[in-house]
C-alpha cells in the first residue's frame, strides 16, 4: 500500500506531484509571507510585537525550504521524464522545458525586483538553469558540486576576498556580482540548497530508518552554528538564534537543516487523513508562484494606499485580508484551471507543452518515484 506523500495531485499536464512536498511549499509560502509582511507593515500592538520576535529568528529560512523543495521537484521532473535521467544524457524536450521556464523566472523576477529588492525569482531562475547541467549526473558529483558552491561561500568572508566583491564602477559587473556572491540570495551560497534538494530528490524518503536519519541530522544540521560558533548567551537562546542570513559557512548548514526537516515534516503530515485532501495549506504549496507574486505587489498597494489616506495596516489584519482574498480568488479560478494564473502563465512559455511526448508523459507517470 502506498503512503500519502507517493499521492499524486490532480494535474492535467506534466509530471506527477508529490503531496508531502506542496505541504512543505506550502508552509514556506506562509512562512515567508509572514516574514516579508513583517519587515514591510510592522506594528505595535501586542499581538504584532509577540510574532515579529518569532518570525525574527525564521528570517530566510522559508525561501530555503521553497529552494530545496525545488531542487527535489527538478529531480523528479527528470525521473518522471526519463527514469534513466541519471544514468544517461538529458533529453531536450527535458532541457527546452526547463531554460524556458528558467527564463521565465528571471524575467518575472527582474521585473518584480522593481518593487521589491529582496526578490527571489530571478536567483531561482539562475539556481534551475544551472541544475539542468548536474541532472545527469552521478549523486557522487552532486555531493562534490555542493562541496564546492560551500567552500567558495566560505572563502568569500576573507578579508583579501570581500576588497574584489565590494561595487565596481563597471556597470555589468555588478550585476554578475549580484548573481553570484553579494545579492540577497546569491549563487554562493544558495545554490548549495538547490543541489541537496536535488539530491534529496534522488533519495526514497519512506521508510522508518530514513526518516529517522532526517530527523537526526536535520537537527544537528540546523543548531551546528549555535553549536560551533562562537555566540553569546544561553544555549538555548542560540540554538534558536541560528539562521540563514549571513550566509557564514555554518549557518548554511543551519538552513540545510532547516529544509530537511521540512520535507520531512510535509511527509509526515501527508500520512494524515486531514491533509490527504485538497487543504489550505496544500493549496498554497500548488500555486506558491501566484501567491509570492500576488502577495508583494499586495503589499505594495496597500503602502501606496496607506499615503493617500495616511492611515497603514499593521501586519495581522494586513495578512488576514490578503488571505482571505486570496483563498477566494485562487478556489474560483482553480474551479476552471488545473494550475494557478502564473504557473499556467509560465507552463503558456514551454516549447514542449503541446507535444505529443509531453501529453504521454502526463498520461503514463513515472510513479514509482519514491519506490
Amino acid at each position: 500500500m502506498k503512503s500519502a506523500d507517493q499521492v499524486l495531485c490532480e494535474t492535467v499536464t506534466g509530471p506527477p506531484r508529490i503531496l508531502g512536498h506542496d505541504l512543505a511549499r506550502g508552509l514556506a509560502v506562509v512562512m515567508m509571507i509572514f516574514i516579508n509582511f513583517n519587515a514591510i507593515l510592522p506594528g505595535a500592538d501586542l499581538i504584532t510585537v509577540s510574532f515579529s520576535g518569532i518570525i525574527d529568528l525564521l528570517e530566510r529560512r522559508a525561501a530555503v525550504i521553497l529552494v530545496m523543495v525545488s531542487g527535489v521537484g527538478l529531480s523528479l521532473m527528470s525521473r518522471a521524464s526519463n527514469p534513466d535521467t541519471a544514468a544517461g544524457s538529458l533529453p531536450v524536450r527535458l532541457k527546452k522545458q526547463i531554460v524556458s521556464r528558467s527564463l521565465f523566472l528571471v524575467v518575472l523576477g527582474y521585473l518584480l525586483s522593481m518593487v521589491w529588492s529582496g526578490d527571489i525569482l530571478h536567483f531561482y531562475g539562475i539556481f534551475l538553469f544551472t541544475g539542468m547541467f548536474l541532472l545527469s549526473k552521478k549523486s557522487k558529483t552532486l555531493l562534490y558540486a555542493i562541496l564546492l558552491c560551500w567552500f567558495i561561500n566560505a572563502i568569500q568572508h576573507i578579508d583579501l576576498i570581500q576588497v574584489f566583491l565590494e561595487e565596481s564602477d563597471l556597470i555589468l559587473v555588478n550585476p554578475v556580482k549580484d548573481i553570484l556572491f553579494t545579492g540577497y540570495f546569491p549563487v554562493f551560497p544558495w545554490m548549495v540548497f538547490f543541489l541537496v534538494g536535488m539530491l534529496m530528490g534522488r533519495v526514497p524518503l519512506q521508510g522508518l530508518t530514513t526518516q529517522t536519519a532526517m530527523l537526526i541530522s536535520g537537527l544537528l544540521l540546523m543548531t551546528s552554528e549555535a553549536l560551533f560558533a562562537n555566540l553569546s548567551g544561553p544555549l538555548e537562546y542560540t540554538i534558536v538564534l541560528s539562521g540563514v542570513s549571513d550566509s557564514i559557512p555554518f549557518s548554511v548548514l543551519s538552513g540545510i537543516g532547516t529544509g530537511v526537516l521540512a520535507i520531512l515534516t510535509g511527509s509526515l503530515l501527508s500520512n494524515l487523513t486531514l491533509f490527504r485532501k485538497n487543504t489550505l495549506l496544500t493549496l498554497l504549496g500548488k500555486t506558491s508562484l501566484t501567491l509570492y507574486v500576488l502577495h508583494i505587489l499586495f503589499f505594495c498597494l496597500v503602502i501606496m494606499v496607506s499615503k493617500m489616506l495616511g492611515f497603514r495596516l499593521s501586519m495581522m489584519p494586513a495578512i488576514t485580508l490578503f488571505l482571505i482574498l486570496y483563498v477566494i480568488f485562487i478556489r474560483l479560478w482553480l474551479n476552471s484551471h488545473p494550475k494557478g494564473p502564473l504557473e499556467t502563465l509560465m507552463r503558456k512559455f514551454d516549447p514542449t507543452a503541446g507535444s505529443p511526448k509531453a501529453s504521454v508523459a502526463a498520461d503514463h507517470p513515472h510513479k514509482k518515484m519514491y519506490a
